[in-house]
Parts: C-alpha cells; structure tokens; sequence
C-alpha cells in the first residue's frame, strides 16, 4: 500500500519552487528537492503500520482530551468506548 501520492509530491515542490525559492537560489532548490524526494520514499515505505500508528495516537489523544475535560466538568461517568469511536469518527 503506497501512503503518499508521488503526483502530490511533484504538485507541492511545483508550489514550493514556484512561489517561495527565488530564481537565483538553484542549489537551495536542488537541495530542497532532495530532501522533499527522501520524504517521499520513507513515507511511501512506512506503509500501513505507520497509518495503524497514527491512528491510535489520534484515538489515545482524543480520549485524554475528553479524560480532562470530564475532571474538569466533574463529569460523575464517561462515556463508553463505543460512543467514544463514533463521537470521533463523525
């Protein structure tokens, strides 16, 4: 499973060396490129376990955030796993 488009990678450093790095900075761009390009590869390699990641960091974030707005509250009970799933999926 490929996790980043190569075409938004050419669209971004079009972005980027369009409006951004003067005409006069050719080396900075070539660098700017390489690196931009390294990204790329390592994204595109990370694959479905950097996502799987990503997601229960998002997941475990989103449910500290609510734990601290119940102590807050003073919330008497929270919400069960479930409304919690479809609360932060909608």
């Amino acid at each position: 499973m490929r996790f980043l488009d190569f075409q938004l990678n050419t669209k971004i450093e079009d972005l980027i060396f369009k409006n951004f790095i003067p005409e006069t900075s050719q080396k900075l761009a070539e660098t700017i490129a390489g690196y931009t390009a390294s990204f790329t590869n390592a994204a595109a390699q990370s694959g479905s376990l950097a996502l799987f990641f990503s997601l229960f960091l998002f997941f475990f974030l989103l449910n500290s955030i609510e734990h601290i707005f119940n102590s807050m509250m003073n919330a008497e009970k929270e919400r069960t796993l479930i409304r919690k799933m479809s609360a932060y999926t909608l």
